[in-house]
């Protein structure tokens, strides 16, 4: 089980220091947005397909309900409520988490792909979804959160190209490209990383992908 939870460490250890490279950002548009009011319903991305929709944004969003703004203590309740836990990402066996990074993890130690960011006030401050990738064990791929979005956001994570984010995303604010190639959407509060393999054959369908949900910014 522990080499099961080693699959999802080493996919979002790989993209952990892009999103480090936004934390300080993050977190002076978080200050900003939490004396926002109090959202309404949540979009839950296993319930809703946000992305069939243009009325959204990061801080709208919920998956297996945590979401942006959510308390550690709140998100180890709800963790707790949902038969799971949190568990430290760049630390072994480590639960409950208490690092700025943790995965969400079931019983058995197999993580789901979700990722959270916790700031300094220890509120969450980015929800981290990491497609599970195809020559991952069954085990895995039937624990990946993924599995469970509708519609178009499903597609978004299950056949992944360059033509469909632009379909469903737009063009980018702004792209970033070191390992991995960054696409940024500030005002939907969406980053989305896509690591190509070196292997040009490799289709993008199968590149490594994760989507962020960050508080939006407007600037």
């Amino acid at each position: 089980m522990q080499q099961m939870r080693t699959i999802f460490g080493v996919l979002t250890i790989t993209t952990l220091f892009l999103f480090e490279t936004c934390a300080g950002t993050r977190n002076q548009v978080n200050e900003v947005h939490k004396s926002s009011k109090t959202r309404g319903t949540r979009l839950e991305l296993t319930e809703v397909d946000v992305l069939a929709r243009h009325d959204w944004s990061s801080e709208d969003v919920a998956v297996l309900g945590f979401h942006l703004g959510m308390k550690r203590a709140e998100a180890m309740e709800n963790a707790r409520e949902r038969k799971l836990t949190l568990m430290a990402t760049t630390h072994q066996d480590t639960s409950p988490c208490s690092v700025s990074h943790c995965d969400v993890c079931d019983e058995k130690v197999i993580c789901n792909g979700i990722g959270l960011e916790f700031d300094s006030g220890e509120s969450v401050d980015a929800i981290n979804i990491v497609r599970t990738e195809p020559d991952f064990s069954s085990e895995v791929r039937n624990a990946s959160i993924v599995r469970h979005f509708k519609g178009r956001t499903y597609s978004f994570f299950h056949n992944y190209s360059n033509e469909l984010r632009l379909k469903l995303l737009g063009s980018e604010s702004k792209r970033e490209e070191n390992a991995s190639v960054k696409y940024l959407y500030p005002k939907f509060g969406v980053q989305v990383y896509v690591s190509h393999s070196p292997n040009r054959g490799v289709p993008e369908g199968s590149a490594g992908l994760t989507v962020s949900f960050v508080h939006p910014n407007d600037n």
